[in-house]
């Protein structure tokens, strides 16, 4: 990954992903509000913080003179200032991290709302070039906006802190004020060439395999019982043995640098800072001609201004982490509103039509372009039922998806009905979080109005007649991937076709998983309430229930 400069391009990417918030959400006012809150006490605070020490210094000097009264004035003044200081960070720091809350939630919900919208989560997952794209969106976000704000805090605190430990410092001395600027300065341009630098690459590696190695992981729970019957234990154990290698490496990597180069860094400048301000309080006090109180403040200021300057060693750790998800999530928000882009001549037309005509069409794969036929035609009038038959890898299950626009790599045109007259059913259900009626209404437009005394019929036509009293009813919500069996999903999959409104119903192998006697029972249903079908099948029963076959690929 290449690293990424500070330029105009660097500041374009952010202002894509912070502008829509605070300029354009519902939510842009009350934002104002809260950063204008959080960082002005922030600000307060961290210009009371070293007149906090100075207090203290007063408090050191009137010990050692003797001095009651100035020991008792310096008390009060410490007191009062600590606590407005207190005060004043706590009430910052939560109007700051309930933005952040706020600005997380409006966030996710525009990124799931575009990754869902236009099935760009469909198109995404055809491109290699976006991994993870659900870590992108929990863990990227987070990380991203706590960076961000993070950041953002780094402006009230350097701010108040530099002025007042300036102000006290340039009265003291000159020249210490004018070393502090400029090793500071040196420090700071030195951090960040060297450690800003192969921090981020490393970080960025790290995202990279700690999601590869969560998708191992999730892979196995998906694919448990393939693995259990294939033995396949010690393979899946030594591929993620081998991707958790890849993040330990990397890791210790990180670690590497973060705690011994950087760390070994840090304390330098801290030695530089005790250093410096030694050798110029020292020969003032053993002189007589400044208290022993102005050592602690001049420490003091010398540390923050110091550190000040340094600061961007703090923004090196946390800079990092928001390149890396800025980057991560400018490159989903990329893919999600740009949709793939293919020449013209390779581009299949959709057009609408009251039945289904395929005309010339030449299909290819999305990813590498592979031709998997040609010059298919076909015309299938509504009232007809096509079964479609073919060798495995010969584009049936590719050509229902460019019947549903999925798939448009290629030449050719297609008409078809609008898709909400379509039911398309794939051959592995997918059961969802829900309740029994959320599955059998999912996707349906007019589930608000399906009776419970529909959904008792729909269920008896397909053998499932028991399943409600099975799980304790309707409303119950259980991992239904696991508690039903391939056939049973299957079946309930064909409920949600009866209760569909669609004329158009396309199956993809949708009865693979049922015996003859079931198959046939769905079938019936189907031909009896629906105009059209179209089945992919190797069945040879599957004829029988067809008006037409059509072969893959087309015969020339």
């Amino acid at each position: 990954m290449n690293f990424p400069k500070i330029n105009r391009e660097f500041w374009q990417r952010l202002l894509r992903l912070i502008y829509p918030y605070f300029f354009q959400s519902s939510e842009k006012l009350s934002a104002w509000i809260l950063i204008a809150i959080g960082n002005g006490l922030l600000f307060l605070a961290s210009f009371l913080g070293p007149t906090i020490i100075r207090e203290l210094g007063d408090m050191l000097s009137a010990l050692a003179k003797g001095d009651q009264p100035r020991f008792y004035h310096a008390v009060s003044n410490f007191a009062l200032r600590s606590l407005m200081s207190s005060i004043s960070v706590g009430i910052g720091y939560y109007s700051l991290n309930l933005l952040l809350v706020r600005w997380r939630f409006w966030l996710s919900k525009e990124m799931v709302g575009g990754y869902l919208g236009s099935r760009a989560y469909y198109r995404i997952s055809n491109q290699q070039e976006i991994d993870n794209p659900d870590q992108r969106i929990t863990e990227g976000i987070e990380t991203f906006l706590a960076g961000v704000l993070g950041l953002n805090t780094l402006i009230p605190i350097f701010s108040g802190r530099s002025l007042s430990a300036t102000t006290y410092l340039w009265g003291f001395s000159h020249n210490l004020t004018i070393i502090l600027i400029l090793v500071g300065s040196l420090a700071t341009w030195f951090g960040y060439q060297v450690f800003f630098r192969t921090l981020y690459k490393i970080k960025y590696a790290q995202s990279q395999r700690e999601g590869d190695f969560r998708t191992g992981l999730v892979k196995i729970r998906e694919n448990s019982e393939s693995i259990a019957f294939y033995r396949g234990e010690d393979k899946e154990r030594g591929y993620l043995n081998n991707l958790f290698q890849a993040v330990f490496v990397n890791k210790n990597l990180l670690l590497l640098w973060q705690n011994i180069y950087f760390g070994s860094f840090s304390g330098a400048n801290d030695i530089i800072v005790a250093f410096l301000g030694y050798a110029f309080a020292a020969p003032q006090i053993l002189a007589g001609k400044v208290e022993i109180g102005t050592l602690t403040t001049v420490l003091f200021n010398s540390s923050v201004l110091y550190l000040l300057f340094s600061i961007f060693g703090q923004i090196i750790d946390n800079l990092s982490d928001t390149f890396n998800a800025l980057v991560r999530l400018e490159q989903l928000k990329k893919a999600i509103d740009v949709p793939l882009e293919l020449p013209n001549e390779e581009i299949i037309s959709i057009e609408d039509d009251s039945a289904i005509k395929i005309r010339d069409l030449t299909l290819k794969t999305p990813i590498g372009g592979l031709t998997l036929f040609e010059k298919l035609n076909f015309t299938l009038k509504r009232g007809e039922n096509l079964l479609i038959m073919g060798k495995s890898g010969s584009g049936k299950s590719s050509l229902i998806k460019a019947i549903a626009g999925l798939w448009l790599s290629g030449t050719g045109v297609i008409s078809r009905p609008y898709l909400n007259n379509i039911f398309f059913l794939p051959q592995k259900p997918y059961l969802g979080l829900g309740n029994l009626r959320q599955q059998l209404v999912y996707s349906n437009p007019d589930s608000h109005k399906i009776t419970q005394e529909q959904l008792e019929r729909v269920l008896k036509i397909v053998n499932l007649k028991d399943l409600p009293e099975r799980i304790g009813g309707f409303e119950e919500e259980i991992d239904w991937a696991k508690f039903l069996s391939p056939g049973e999903q299957q079946r309930l999959s064909f409920a949600r076709v009866l209760l569909s409104a669609a004329q158009f119903i396309i199956l993809d192998e949708a009865t693979s998983a049922l015996d003859l006697e079931n198959e046939k029972l769905l079938y019936d249903a189907l031909i009896e309430q629906k105009e059209t079908i179209i089945s992919i099948g190797h069945r040879s029963s599957l004829i029988a229930l067809h008006d037409r076959v059509l072969k893959l690929p087309p015969e020339e």
